[in-house]
């Protein structure tokens, strides 16, 4: 039986945001059960949270879940959007404001991975979006701390030999977000739709 676990905040977690049966849980256990009238979905993923708070979710994971996904880090990359703002003398300084960031969210982030691996179970990562902001300069902005984040990612996920769901490419419409920074009914559908892929390329290779 395929029981998934979706971990992190709400990329996940966007109930919320839509109608009732449009968000990404319902959506994903729609599409797994399909093709598995067994297939279970388990939300872990709670609205506004950040990294460190993984770590609890992850000691919450059910028995019998056989995947991980967990999509975090959105909400703490917003918490330092204040950084933008920063006076900087130079350039230089700027760049070396900005990684020090940068190191502190690769670590938060890597502890939660961590918290996830323990329980022994699949994990993917799924990087965070860029949003659709409205004001060019802060679209711009975020686009540029959306791939500077994406890049520790891929580091920690080439480490520890960890898939990754670049969800750049999945949501990047307008019509994908809610508030600039939420997944819609139709961006949750395109997530649900790629863990659904996952899950089904993971369990072809299984049987294989």
């Amino acid at each position: 039986m395929t029981h998934c676990v979706l971990l992190g905040d709400s990329i996940f977690d966007n109930a919320v945001y839509v109608d009732p049966g449009q968000d990404v849980t319902a959506q994903l256990q729609q599409m797994l059960a399909g093709g598995d009238a067994t297939a279970r979905v388990t939300l872990l993923a709670v609205d506004g949270a950040i990294c460190e708070e993984v770590v609890a979710q992850a000691s919450s994971v059910p028995a019998g879940a056989t995947q991980l996904f967990l999509s975090v880090g959105g909400n703490d990359l917003l918490r330092k959007f204040d950084l933008l703002n920063a006076r900087a003398g130079t350039v230089a300084d700027a760049l070396l404001k900005l990684g020090t960031v940068m190191d502190e969210l690769a670590r938060r982030y890597l502890e939660a991975v961590d918290a996830c691996r323990t329980t022994g179970l699949p994990l993917c990562l799924c990087a965070v979006y860029g949003c659709s902001f409205p004001d060019p300069r802060t679209q711009a902005c975020a686009d540029l701390i959306v791939g500077l984040f994406h890049d520790r990612i891929r580091q920690i996920a080439e480490e520890h030999r960890l898939p990754v769901i670049d969800l750049r490419r999945v949501c990047w419409r307008e019509t994908d977000f809610v508030r600039s920074v939420e997944p819609s009914a139709t961006g949750g559908w395109r997530i649900a739709a790629t863990l659904a892929e996952f899950v089904g390329q993971a369990t072809g290779s299984a049987s294989g």
